[in-house]
Parts: structure tokens; sequence; C-alpha cells
């Protein structure tokens, strides 16, 4: 079982690599200025938002990956459902949402499909997409 896991873990990483264009200390430092260098970022990356962090000085939470979601499950304590895991950073006081991991982003459909028709992009990139979670599109809400 261990075995499998391990590999699981290892396919992530490699999965999390691929993007639509790598991402740059100069584009992570633009980031952290349209954000405001903002330490209220929930970030969707592979390395849990630290090279953002470090070149754009923000700080913040990190979406959990697949892989948090699998090993979480296997010891016991499944995480919450998108919506609530959602809801739990907003009320924590996430203001942006920044991707860098465009490979992550496209497999997180249901948090996609949350965040794309109810949050303005405020930035995007080859590698990245900025939304702005003070403010919400006009129209219905979940």
């Amino acid at each position: 079982m261990l075995g499998v896991v391990l590999a699981f873990v290892a396919a992530q990483d490699q999965h999390g690599t691929e993007r639509d264009g790598p991402i740059q200390p100069d584009e992570l430092a633009m980031i952290g200025a349209t954000v405001g260098h903002s330490n209220a970022v929930l970030s969707v990356s592979s390395d849990y938002g630290k090279a953002l962090s470090y070149y754009g000085f923000t700080a913040g939470s990190s979406w959990a990956t697949p892989a948090d979601v699998v090993l979480a499950a296997l010891s016991g304590h499944p995480l919450p459902a998108v919506k609530q895991r959602f809801r739990d950073h907003l009320d924590a006081g996430a203001d942006f949402l920044v991707v860098t991991d465009i490979a992550q982003w496209r497999a997180e459909d249901e948090l996609r499909a949350l965040v794309t028709t109810q949050y303005p992009v405020s930035m995007r990139g080859p590698g990245h997409i900025v939304f702005d979670l003070r403010r919400r599109l006009a129209g219905p809400s979940s």
C-alpha cells in the first residue's frame, strides 16, 4: 500500500511541473505587486506557494494538492469537500487566489467552476492566473 501511495505522490509531483509556461522570478514579483504583496493569498501551486512568497513578497495558505487529499484520506482524516474547504479559506481571510500550477488548476474541476463563475480575474499570464476573492461577479452565487 505504501508503494502505491509513494508512486501516486511521485506522479503528482511530475504532473505538477507541466505548466503552460514556466513561472520566472520576475513574473512572481509582478504577481506579488498585483496583489499588493498581500498576506491573504490562497495559492494553487506545486510548491505550496513558496516561490510566490519569496519572489512576490506574499504570504497565505495553499490549496491541497491531489496527493494531499489522498494522503489525508489514507491517514483516516479526509479533507472536507471542495466547497467547504474553499469557504474555510475565505473565512480565514483569503483575498486572492493565485494559480501558478496550471496543470493542477485544470484537474481541479469543482474548484475551477466555483471560482471562475464567481470571482473576477485580476491578472493572467501564460503560467498564472490571479483571482480577486474580495469582489464577486454579478449573477447567481452558490
